[in-house]
């Protein structure tokens, strides 16, 4: 019976020891990988405790430095665009540092690392070459402003309203109401005419009158005729002076006439100088010269000389 009970109760408890060992195993298993691990942080926490305190330290930083900086450029009426890059460029330039030197306090060799950054940036640079361009153009182009948003600009073909400067595109209103895309590397790699950068423009005819006519008498036409547009004109202007010169004699006098007036204004300006100047030569009756061409037919010309030989 004793036995028995023994053999029994060994065999009872058999069961469970047998389930229990697969936890022990794993348990010595995760011991295996995590005691070299604890061992290395034992011996070494002061660098982890270090590298701790600098990452935290470097973010707090980072973020100061970030505020600091869009803080003062918004301050000097810097581009909250361009400002917002900027800062967040240092941003991640001292977090950027932080990584390193912790890396170089457990022994890795930040050079090599670096080279390998570096060597990795110019892979991407290179896949990226047309919009890093596109990137560089557009800081320039809030750098150096040779346009603003509002202003009239023709450039690259295009003429339109500027709607917003973006670091990789530039947004244009046309006059007809289409929105025009550019990127801005086709934008600062070609001339850029600025319609609206002065306040004040000038606006041009060109008149062509009879070759026959007083010179005199057409000149003082045409200066009293630009004088009344500067007065009759809303936007106008009466300095600069307007002018009525003759520059050509092709096939007439050909005479330009420039008023000088508001940009916002021009179009009408220039349309009650062509109303009056077409008024006043019609008065004066000066006569606009038309374009004769000549056509001589060979044959018949060769028939006229064979008729006149006979």
């Amino acid at each position: 019976m004793i036995v028995m009970g023994q053999t029994g109760t060994s065999g009872a408890t058999g069961g469970p020891g047998a389930g229990e060992g697969e936890p022990a195993s794993m348990v010595s298993t995760f011991e295996k990988l995590f005691d070299p691990l604890v061992s290395w942080a034992y011996h070494n926490w002061y660098n982890v405790l270090g590298a701790a305190v600098l990452l935290f330290l470097a973010w707090v930083l980072s973020r100061w430095v970030r505020r600091a900086v869009l803080r003062g450029l918004e301050r000097a009426r810097f581009d909250r665009t361009l400002a917002k890059f900027f800062a967040n460029t240092l941003r991640w330039m001292v977090l950027a540092v932080a990584v390193l030197a912790c890396l170089g306090t457990f022994g890795v060799n930040v050079t090599s690392f670096a080279a390998v950054l570096g060597a990795v940036g110019l892979a991407i640079g290179l896949g990226f070459q047309g919009s890093l361009s596109n990137l560089a153009a557009g800081v320039l182009l809030l750098v150096f402003r040779p346009f603003k948003i509002g202003d009239s600009v023709v450039v690259g073909g295009q003429t339109g309203v500027v709607d917003g400067i973006d670091l990789f595109t530039t947004n244009l209103d046309t006059p007809d109401g289409r929105r025009v895309i550019m990127p801005n590397s086709a934008i600062f790699g070609s001339t850029i005419e600025n319609t609206t950068h002065h306040p004040v423009r000038r606006t041009m005819v060109q008149v062509t009158v009879s070759g026959a006519a007083d010179i005199g008498e057409v000149r003082a036409m045409f200066q009293g005729l630009v004088e009344r547009v500067t007065r009759e004109a809303p936007g106008a202007k009466r300095e600069p002076a307007p002018t009525a010169v003759m520059t050509d004699m092709a096939g007439g006098l050909v005479w330009q006439l420039s008023v000088w007036g508001e940009g916002a204004a021009l179009g009408a300006i220039r349309e009650r100088l062509i109303e009056l100047t077409r008024d006043a030569i019609v008065e004066m009756k000066a006569g606009v010269p038309r374009q004769v061409m000549e056509v001589v037919m060979v044959e018949e010309t060769k028939r006229r000389r064979d008729e006149e030989s006979k």
